[in-house]
This record gives structure tokens, C-alpha cells and sequence, in this order.
């Protein structure tokens, strides 16, 4: 394989660096919607592997924000809420800070992702496996 290096351009770049950041705040999924392209499952899996409180308790409203989205993405839209409760619920309960679970927990599962697509029920039961698991470990929810 042979690398090319490309200019320098600051526009390009400047636009690259925006949408980095935006996908380390788990922001990533409102630029990718709003292009109407696919949305692939880490990019969904982002907004809860990356962001804080507020964008997590945002995520929990994602299909009443955006009404008359795309029937396609429902299904997405269902798990990312489903899930955005479900990690908040789980860090409270296991005593973990949000940070710490996402870092445990869910950017390992979206490196997996980007390798592996997966769809919204799969993608439900990695996160659902992983939040179990983390409760186990603390004594919770043993069954």
C-alpha cells in the first residue's frame, strides 16, 4: 500500500478536528443524521460509549427530539434511548463513575463495532451483556 501525504488544507481539516471533538463528546450522531446518509452502529453506540450526563439524559429523549425521522433509524433510535437509561441506571447502581463504565465498558465494545457491524438488537444485547456483567461483579443482580 502506498501513503499519499495530502496538503494541508485548513478548511478540511478544521471540519476533520470538529467532527473528532464532537465524537469524543458522544455529539457525533446529530452531524451524521443531519447528512442523511446511514448511520452505522458506532456511531450510535458513540453518543453512549462518549458522553456525559447531559447527553446521555438527551439520548433518552432522541426519538421525541426528533420526530419524523427517518422510519429506518426507529429501531436505532429505540436502543439508544433504551441503553442510555440503562448505563445511567447501572453507573448509579454499581457505584461507578459514568466515565469509568463507558471507558470499562463501552469503547471497547465500539472498537468491536467498527470491525463488526452489528444491528440495534445485537448492538441491545453486547451493551445489555456488558452492564449485567458489571453488575455481577459488584453483587447485583446475580440471576
Amino acid at each position: 500500500m502506498r501513503w499519499r501525504l495530502r496538503r494541508h488544507d485548513p478548511e478540511r481539516d478544521g471540519g476533520l478536528v470538529s467532527e473528532t471533538e464532537s465524537f469524543l463528546r458522544g455529539q457525533y450522531l446529530d452531524i451524521a443524521f443531519d447528512n442523511d446518509a446511514d448511520v452505522p452502529a458506532w456511531v450510535w453506540l458513540s453518543v453512549i460509549a462518549h458522553g456525559n450526563e447531559d447527553v446521555l439524559l438527551r439520548a433518552r429523549r432522541w426519538l421525541s427530539d426528533h420526530s419524523g425521522c427517518r422510519p429506518e433509524l426507529n429501531g436505532w433510535a429505540r436502543v439508544l434511548q433504551h441503553e442510555a437509561s440503562e448505563i445511567l441506571d447501572t453507573a448509579a447502581a454499581v457505584g461507578w463513575s459514568l466515565q469509568d463504565l463507558q471507558r470499562e465498558l463501552l469503547v471497547p465494545l465500539e472498537l468491536a463495532v467498527t470491525i463488526t457491524p452489528v444491528g440495534p438488537a445485537t448492538l441491545s444485547r453486547l451493551v445489555q451483556t456488558m452492564l449485567t456483567d458489571a453488575k455481577a461483579r459488584v453483587g447485583i443482580d446475580r440471576g
